[in-house]
């Protein structure tokens, strides 16, 4: 039996270049795009789960001491790849789209300064007073026009999808993996 040998380097020449040295939003178009397909990819994978499963499998069980962390349990194994499978295109999809916004910051700091910043990252702040702290650490430089943008995505100033990204994504990242249930 033969084996099929792919050297590493030649995976790499499939994925997009990007040019580094300017300002370039590609990377971002990129980001967006490889989230929408994986959205897209969650909910046309949703009708046929449901066409396969019986519900009769799964049980929901929570902590006493905090219901509101309910985790499913699947005896069927093809629940259960249903399942993962739901739940690792939902985490691509949260990492592409938090990915984005950090894109964003970067290529704004460089375009505001001139020259690149480590550490550099999209703040998103529960209230005004966490903003004004961690803003011209991980943004620093930037115009006012680009705070005032970056500040109107804040959650305390009634921004759902911005609060919503970061507790699912940091949910995901560092505690369980977000439960995508059909």
């Amino acid at each position: 039996m033969s084996r099929v040998v792919i050297n590493p380097t030649q995976r790499l020449r499939f994925l997009p270049r990007f040019d580094r040295g300017a300002h370039d939003l590609a990377p971002c178009v990129w980001r967006i795009m490889q989230a929408a397909n994986r959205y897209r990819e969650v909910f046309d994978l949703i009708p046929s789960i449901v066409d396969r499963w019986d519900a009769r499998h799964a049980s929901l069980r929570a902590p006493a001491d905090d219901p509101s962390d309910v985790h499913i349990d699947f005896e069927n194994g093809t629940a259960e790849e249903d399942a993962r499978s739901l739940t690792m295109l939902s985490s691509e999809s949260l990492h592409h789209l938090w990915t984005v916004l950090n894109y964003l910051a970067f290529q704004t700091v460089l375009r505001d300064n001139g020259s690149p910043r480590e550490q550099t990252q999209f703040p998103i702040c529960k209230d005004r007073k966490s903003f004004k702290k961690l803003h011209p650490h991980r943004m620093p430089g930037i115009t006012r026009q680009h705070r005032e943008w970056v500040e109107a995505a804040q959650p305390y100033r009634g921004v759902e999808w911005s609060e919503i990204l970061v507790e699912l994504s940091n949910r995901d990242k560092h505690r369980f993996p977000i439960d995508v249930v059909p």
